[in-house]
């Protein structure tokens, strides 16, 4: 595979070194239906979406205590602050939790998120964010899928020449960024979700384009020194990089 590897290293060293992460926003599409013009409907959606977040409220207030003690005095402030404004200015439950600006518990923030989705989904019936990306998030491209080498758990996708790379799901264009003549896109998804795209020879899109599941980005690049096309595709939830073939439906790419 030549010098992909290098070349992504590079770029996605570089961003990941900025640090703080994504401001995330969920970026959704609502479709019709449901009950209209119905003031009873009205009422019982007020109410359940009230009862979601106080439950939720709550199961993240405990989820906080949990971390406040298990990590050191100085770092109880942050968490503090986030509790007392999420009581005082209801805040997003989600929104909240990512706030929490203390080390070492992005796996306490996942679980936590987790919960309440699952809890979510027992109210409202709505799919869970791990269903939504199993069943509505799309392959990139068409072509053959390689694992990446090491620690590292994206894929390189290899394209029979010159092919559409396409979002694979609704989101906000986080960063355009070109090395040594290779585009690189990252993609906020929303709930905490990232997906990046790595290697392209053609860019269509600029930072803060809001792009729809499906949308071209541009045209997969040279990942090695023989002219081989394709991309990189890697998922990052919470900040954390996550194996696509675990995050996503991938059967119809067939393996190198």
């Amino acid at each position: 595979m030549g010098n992909y590897r290098a070349q992504y290293e590079r770029y996605y060293g570089s961003v990941r070194a900025k640090g703080g992460g994504a401001s995330y926003r969920r970026v959704s599409s609502t479709k019709g239906g449901g009950i209209k013009n119905s003031s009873n409907a009205n009422i019982l959606n007020k109410v359940v979406n009230k009862l979601i977040w106080q439950l939720g409220g709550a199961l993240v207030l405990l989820g906080l205590l949990f971390i406040i003690k298990t990590i050191p005095l100085e770092g109880t402030k942050d968490a503090y602050t986030v509790s007392k404004k999420m009581i005082d200015e209801k805040f997003n439950v989600e929104e909240a939790i990512m706030a929490v600006n203390i080390p070492d518990v992005d796996e306490y923030k996942e679980k936590a998120l987790d919960y309440i989705d699952e809890f979510k989904h027992m109210l409202t019936g709505e799919k869970t964010l791990k269903e939504t990306m199993k069943e509505d998030y799309i392959v990139p491209t068409i072509g053959k899928k390689k694992h990446m080498e090491k620690d590292n758990k994206g894929i390189v996708i290899v394209t029979d020449g010159d092919k559409d790379v396409n979002a694979s799901f609704n989101g906000i264009i986080r960063e355009v960024k070109e090395e040594d003549g290779k585009k690189h896109i990252l993609i906020d998804n929303g709930s905490g979700v990232e997906t990046y795209y790595g290697l392209l020879s053609d860019v269509q899109i600029k930072e803060g384009d809001e792009v729809k599941k499906g949308q071209c980005l541009g045209k997969t690049g040279d990942i090695d020194s023989t002219g081989t096309k394709g991309i990189i595709f890697k998922i990052s939830f919470m900040g954390s990089e996550k194996d696509p073939n675990e995050m996503m439906d991938l059967s119809s790419l067939e393996e190198v």
